[in-house]
């Protein structure tokens, strides 16, 4: 499972990085002579209502909603290790005012707040990335912050402070490493999630914004079309539920995997 997952992105983030220095037409160019044309040579996915290339866009598409999911997650595990690691190893009432602020935005729908926070931001892609991976790394915190409660009572930590290290070398030199691979199994398995949720906020005109291409936007922008040029809506679709179905699979796999060893 992880070694399809693994190929399957490969594929897809080699179309979306290397496959424009390939295909080299302009996503952006607009053609009044080719609107809505099927599949061609000369257009290989066809043209959406404004004569651009559907290829093109699909690939600058993907390219832009790639780098929104890497930074959401890895915008995640940094407040999520964070939070989690502070929490489980200070205690207190410090642990308790950051749970409850874990609890908090734990009882909003996860879209919903990601929509509220991209509402009160200027459109556009670090907004995006902001929105998604502000509301995704409270799950971790969670997940460290047990882990971390188990691993301060162990003879290592207690070893550790006997010898009078500090509270952050205690922090980033013995309880980091050991919560890392937990923490990257679960960011790995919240990035199928981001690639949706960033598909959605571009649906909802709240991501990058036109004419820059998104799957999502692409998707917005062409579901009034869908019978009369369905093309320019299935190939968007295809690349977000393929993308996000190998990032599942590759978090599953990379989950069944720790918990073999």
């Amino acid at each position: 499972m992880t070694r399809a997952a693994s190929i399957i992105l490969a594929i897809v983030l080699a179309a979306c990085f290397a496959g424009p220095l390939v295909y080299d037409k302009d996503p952006l160019l607009i053609d009044l002579d080719s609107i809505k044309m099927p599949i061609s040579p000369e257009h290989p996915l066809g043209t959406d209502n404004k004569g651009r290339d559907i290829l093109a866009r699909t690939l600058h598409g993907g390219r832009i909603s790639m780098l929104i999911v890497i930074g959401a997650s890895a915008l995640t595990f940094s407040l999520g290790m964070a939070v989690g690691l502070v929490s489980g190893y200070v205690g207190g009432a410090v642990d308790i005012a950051l749970m409850a602020f874990v609890d908090l935005l734990l009882s909003f729908p996860t879209l919903l707040l990601a929509i509220g926070i991209s509402i009160i931001m200027p459109p556009g892609y670090l907004s995006v990335l902001i929105a998604i991976g502000a509301v995704g790394w409270v799950g971790l915190a969670r997940l460290v912050r047990g882990q971390v409660i188990v691993l301060r009572e162990s003879l290592q930590i207690e070893a550790a402070t006997a010898m009078g290290a500090s509270d952050v070398r205690i922090l980033w030199r013995y309880l980091f490493p050991q919560c890392l691979p937990t923490a990257m199994v679960a960011v790995s398995m919240k990035m199928g999630g981001f690639m949706l949720s960033e598909a959605a906020l571009s649906f909802l005109g709240l991501g990058v914004q036109p004419p820059a291409p998104t799957w999502g936007g692409m998707i917005s922008a062409s579901r009034v079309f869908i019978t009369s040029a369905p093309w320019m809506v299935i190939f968007p679709g295809l690349m977000i539920g393929v993308t996000a179905l190998a990032l599942n699979m590759l978090g599953e796999g990379l989950g069944e995997r720790m918990e073999l060893h």
